[in-house]
């Protein structure tokens, strides 16, 4: 079965544009893949499913109405398909429904009979970023200093010059060393910190993200965006981060 989409090649990438009018009843998205992704495929920051001969996946991508000329938001259900394409395993058959206003995807056990659904959250395309130089915050505890970049959900890193971008999760905050190709994440699980750095590292990132007016006295991370202004929730104490961290989008977001 063959899936309508719109190849394009720029800045030595390519770049996959899934045409909305074929995903319109259930598919299998490993079937997906193989059809459209001839060398592997990935996920980019903002969620879209590409094809890179270079490196998979690419830290800063952009997606393009199918004419090409301008800039525009994935559609709900391609970006549903990124999402969701590599975080599952892939011996599981996995399938989208798309039933009105109803999404939800179904991971067919191998071997078995059993199958679980996952009913998938509202998606709201305006809130939708863009990651590239110029609208990635930093925070510094000195002048002229970059020390960390600050991202809830998942975390984006360089490491010996290749980028990588982590596995989604909903209850982990990320601290991304600039100064050195590393970062520090923090698992957050019943209220308690696992694999946490040291106390005052945590303190140092708190304390500038309080200063800088980011984190407010209602416990929320405020993030002026091109796009507009987006809350994440972070509740916490003077030194740890408690287990209710979440985003109110989707993607990749640093703060």
């Amino acid at each position: 079965m063959q899936f309508p989409y719109t190849k394009m090649e720029t800045n030595g990438h390519s770049w996959i544009i899934i045409h909305e009018e074929s995903l319109n009843k259930s598919i299998l998205l490993s079937q997906l893949a193989r059809n459209i992704c001839h060398v592997g495929y990935g996920i980019g920051s903002d969620g879209i499913l590409i094809v890179d001969e270079k490196y998979r996946p690419i830290p800063f991508v952009k997606a393009y109405n199918r004419d090409g000329k301008n800039v525009s938001v994935t559609d709900d259900s391609l970006r549903i398909i990124a999402t969701y394409l590599l975080e599952k395993q892939t011996k599981n058959q996995l399938e989208l429904n798309i039933d009105g206003n109803t999404i939800i995807l179904v991971c067919r056990i191998k071997n078995t009979n059993s199958s679980v659904k996952y009913k998938l959250p509202d998606i709201h395309t305006e809130e939708t970023i863009y990651m590239n130089e110029s609208n990635v915050n930093t925070f510094s505890s000195q002048p002229n200093h970059t020390d960390y970049s600050i991202t809830l959900d998942r975390a984006q890193f360089k490491l010996e010059g290749r980028s990588f971008i982590t596995k989604r999760s909903n209850n982990r905050f990320f601290f991304i060393r600039q100064k050195t190709p590393s970062f520090i994440c923090l698992d957050c699980i019943d209220g308690e910190v696992k694999d946490d750095p040291t106390d005052l590292e945590i303190c140092e990132v708190l304390s500038i993200l309080k200063n800088k007016k980011v984190i407010a006295s209602d416990g929320l991370i405020h993030v002026q965006v091109p796009r507009g202004d987006l809350q994440g929730v972070c509740d916490y104490d003077s030194v740890y981060l408690s287990s209710k961290v979440q985003t109110i989008t989707r993607g990749i977001f640093f703060y």
